[in-house]
């Protein structure tokens, strides 16, 4: 039922038993977004290049020999240059939540102005406050983050203290290659702890 576009009679059921019980049901509605169970999407990668279905998605090449390496943006420099008002405007969050983003260091600005990295972190926060979560609660995010940059930095070290450009380039797609493969073992490590036995 959930995630399906086709009213059903188990929805209906649902919100009568829910308003018999004097509980209100809020639908969530998630534009943009879909599961990758989804028939559309299974239908998208199964059409492969060049099908009217995938022109539903947006879908990146990967990396490796036969493309089985996640894309990376890791390392990407933007140009986006935001003023303060407009992160706010962007990214749906308030004064009060920006400043308490920047307190705990989920946010910082760029010289005077907020990059694409700030609007993704406010946009992801903003989100996530329609949960009950807020900045005090992602703390521990920017923690895990800095180990893990700390931890990149040390396998890139040797290269970054030679001197030639060769070393430089490598530094550089190393630095992507392990941010990458870090992004997937959190989210496997989240799943998999959310799909544990309870």
């Amino acid at each position: 039922m959930l995630g399906s576009v086709v009213k059903d009679k188990r929805q209906d059921e649902l919100v009568h038993a829910c308003h018999a019980r004097n509980i209100k049901v809020t639908i969530d509605v998630v534009p943009n977004h879909c599961s990758n169970q989804h028939e559309l999407f299974k239908a998208a990668v199964a059409a492969g290049k060049g099908s009217p279905e995938r022109d539903l998605f947006h879908f990146r090449d990967g990396r490796g020999e036969n493309g089985e390496i996640a894309p990376s943006t890791f390392g990407e420099q933007s140009e986006m240059r935001l003023s303060r008002d407009e992160l706010i405007s962007a990214s749906g969050v308030a004064d009060a939540q920006l400043v308490e983003l920047e307190s705990f260091g989920l946010i910082t600005l760029r010289g005077r102005h907020y990059d694409a990295d700030a609007l993704s972190v406010a946009k992801a926060v903003s989100e996530m406050a329609s949960f009950g979560i807020e900045a005090r609660h992602l703390r521990s995010f920017k923690t895990a983050a800095d180990r893990e940059i700390g931890l990149i930095e040390q396998v890139i070290t040797p290269f970054t203290r030679q001197k030639s450009t060769e070393a430089k380039a490598r530094a550089e797609e190393v630095q992507k290659e392990i941010a990458s493969l870090s992004v997937r073992l959190h989210a496997a490590l989240v799943r998999g702890g959310l799909n544990r036995p309870r």
